[in-house]
């Protein structure tokens, strides 16, 4: 019984100060400048999965459609941009940690954030919606049943789900 209630003490210490809530929920001076921090360097690891994730899909299509030559010009032009893109997003995530995290001056550029936040939201959205259209053309035009089509379009559009 010792063990419950120390489990339970702890749980009620963490969710005071701020652990165990949604961060949507927990109030802005609960956060310290660390934890802006570390919440702004997540933001960097995220950049850089989205982006292996992306160009893996891509160098998939790259494989399977490298026939069709103005999809293989598609498909190297999605990388180039994912690459572009995303390390845009990256470097400026560092300079939104160096001014506005440890620096003792924060710059003005700091009250602003989610704009950024909404632009790199943007741009991984439209890419989603490139990476998911580009071999609907292809698919289209295999010689197949038009409810093999269909099959072959439905495991490729699960990138909806």
């Amino acid at each position: 019984m010792s063990n419950l209630d120390s489990a339970g003490a702890d749980e009620g210490t963490e969710t005071n100060h701020g652990f165990g809530w949604h961060q949507w929920d927990v109030p802005m001076p609960l956060f310290t400048p660390s934890d802006l921090g570390v919440l702004r360097a997540a933001n960097i690891t995220s950049c850089i999965t989205y982006l292996f994730v992306k160009v893996s899909i891509l160098l998939l299509y790259s494989r399977l459609f490298g026939v069709n030559r103005i999809l293989r010009f598609f498909i190297r032009a999605g990388i180039a941009l994912q690459i572009v893109g995303y390390t845009g997003l990256i470097g400026e995530a560092i300079v939104e940690i160096y001014l506005c995290s440890w620096n003792p001056r924060p710059h003005s550029f700091c009250n602003h954030d989610y704009k950024v936040q909404y632009a790199q939201a943007v741009f991984s959205v439209l890419t989603d919606f490139y990476i998911l259209i580009l071999p609907i053309k292809v698919i289209l035009g295999l010689q197949m049943s038009w409810r093999r089509k269909s099959g072959v379009m439905s495991v490729f559009m699960t990138g909806l789900l």
